[in-house]
């Protein structure tokens, strides 16, 4: 079994690491992730982005055409567009390649960044195999090569998580380590604000290393005015256009709403009143806001708006608000993997490359739980993978469940996974007596995790790829399409008029010249 001497010493096996090892790593990662998207260029999806991908784009394009990004100017959170925006400047076009590329091998950094950061907490087999597990998850082989923000916020999250474990050695400069934390941090936040909340463990963090309280309070600001600097321009931004106060964007309270309602079911937006999709949910938002309070509203009023309602909601049903936060809760726990833009379910049907790749968060959870089981005499190195999994538990209970949006815990779970396959490894030769009942255990975890969830379809999946045969004129494979999607849900019967609907008013107006 992985001992507690073994973590106490964890003296410098970094040091003698392979100096090739990071680049085997970032090779077989890239390796996995280039393999798919060769398959990938081959799907309708490919070339034509939907949803927040298109919208994403849509904002970077109008940055690049030197126009303002339209309204609704702070909902979304934008360094992502931003990114984008250099990515087209660059070979001056939408190059889908080029962007798929440019993430593919940002992704394939974060696993040599996981790698750095599990040496430094874990004995060195358990880093090797964190990172492994990492370039062959699939979730991150898929979502790598999507035209969505989770590629940058996991990378910004392990650079700043090891920046900050690098702030304890004493033979650096520790204040510009923990300045560099907080503002990868702070890029991380004006990407996918929620982690934010991670700021409070990682002043714990801070206040564990051996310091007078006075030092640790100058580093404790240190650490805070390094996020504050990607922020503040952010802030002023929002300001110069929306005349509020908008901090990174102004979609909490329509997300808070979402994920808390009566009619709110976890996992995305069932709220009846406000469309599923994208843009349109926003402008949904905004003008029920504006029926109900009788006058136009700024966004961060309608974002109000929405948060006011939501607590009236708790106020009158606190029943059914607590049994909404244990179901998130258990979904955050379960191998179910709901999906709002992408449905990596759907991709599957389509790609045995995926099919067939047993690395997902339902088969490594339950060896994640063995692993803190066998670190419980000192857990010590538990403290920033542990609480980095709670700030997106905290959030996700707090809003709603994404696959995408539990992506940034994940390869922390796959650290105190490795942690738990190689404690087993041990077991084996050690104790198989031992080795068996843990092996029990494991059996009964994947068991429980997999308790059935919300009955899912390919609905929105078969709706979406109507949509972009009908933008390709394929008119034959879209009503195919369309026609699937609404013998999985016939509420899509709505959908489709409402589309058809659109269709026919964007053909009336006259071309543009």
């Amino acid at each position: 079994m992985i001992s507690s001497k073994a973590l106490s010493s964890n003296p410098p096996s970094h040091a003698r690491s392979s100096r090739y090892l990071p680049w085997l790593i970032f090779l077989g990662a890239l390796t996995f992730r280039l393999i798919f998207l060769i398959e990938y260029s081959r799907s309708p999806f490919f070339d034509t982005p939907i949803l927040d991908s298109k919208n994403y784009l849509e904002i970077a394009v109008a940055m690049a055409n030197g126009e303002p990004r339209g309204e609704l100017h702070s909902i979304r959170s934008p360094f992502y567009p931003i990114f984008l925006y250099y990515l087209i400047r660059l070979p001056h076009e939408v190059n889908y390649y080029f962007i798929r590329l440019v993430q593919v091998a940002i992704g394939s950094v974060s696993c040599v960044l996981l790698y750095f950061i599990a040496l430094r907490l874990f004995p060195r087999r358990v880093s090797v195999l964190a990172a492994i597990l990492m370039a062959a998850y699939e979730p991150f082989i898929f979502f790598d090569n999507q035209i969505l923000a989770e590629c940058l916020a996991v990378f910004f999250n392990l650079s700043s998580i090891l920046f900050l474990l690098k702030s304890r050695d004493a033979c650096v400069q520790r204040r510009s380590f923990i300045l560099f934390s907080g503002a990868l941090l702070g890029l991380s936040a004006v990407t996918r604000p929620n982690i934010l909340i991670f700021v409070v463990p990682a002043l714990f963090f801070l206040k564990t290393t051996p310091l007078p309280v006075r030092q640790w309070i100058k580093s404790s600001c240190l650490y805070i005015a390094g996020v504050a600097v990607p922020i503040l321009p952010i802030t002023l931004d929002n300001y110069f256009h929306t005349h509020d106060f908008i901090l990174i964007s102004s979609s909490m309270g329509i997300n808070f709403y979402i994920g808390n309602n009566p009619l709110a079911t976890g996992i995305g937006n069932d709220s009846g009143e406000i469309r599923n999709n994208s843009m349109k949910m926003f402008q949904d938002a905004q003008r029920a806001a504006e029926r109900d309070s009788g006058r136009s509203l700024s966004e961060k009023e309608v974002s109000r708006y929405w948060t006011g309602r939501t607590f009236r909601y708790i106020q009158e049903d606190p029943i059914h608000f607590v049994k909404n936060l244990i179901k998130k809760f258990c979904l955050f726990w379960g191998a179910y993997e709901p999906a709002d833009n992408c449905d990596n379910d759907f991709f599957k049907t389509l790609n045995p490359y995926l099919r067939w790749n047993p690395f997902i968060w339902g088969n490594l959870l339950p060896f994640a739980i063995i692993g803190v089981w066998f670190f419980r005499k000192d857990p010590r190195p538990l403290f920033l993978p542990l609480s980095f999994i709670a700030v997106y538990l905290f959030s996700t209970m707090l809003l709603f469940l994404t696959d995408r949006y539990r992506l940034p815990a994940v390869p922390f779970l796959l650290v105190l996974s490795s942690a738990g396959i190689l404690g087993l490894k041990d077991l084996f030769v050690e104790n198989r007596r031992s080795f068996f009942a843990h092996c029990i255990c494991v059996a009964a975890l994947l068991w429980v995790v997999r308790i059935q969830g919300p009955s899912h379809t390919f609905a929105s999946s078969y709706f979406n790829l109507g949509i972009i045969h009908d933008h390709h004129n394929r008119r034959g494979l879209a009503d195919e399409a369309f026609r699937k999607a609404i013998e999985e849900n016939p509420r899509y019967i709505v959908l489709y008029r409402e589309f058809l609907e659109e269709k026919k008013s964007l053909a009336s107006l006259p071309p543009r010249h």
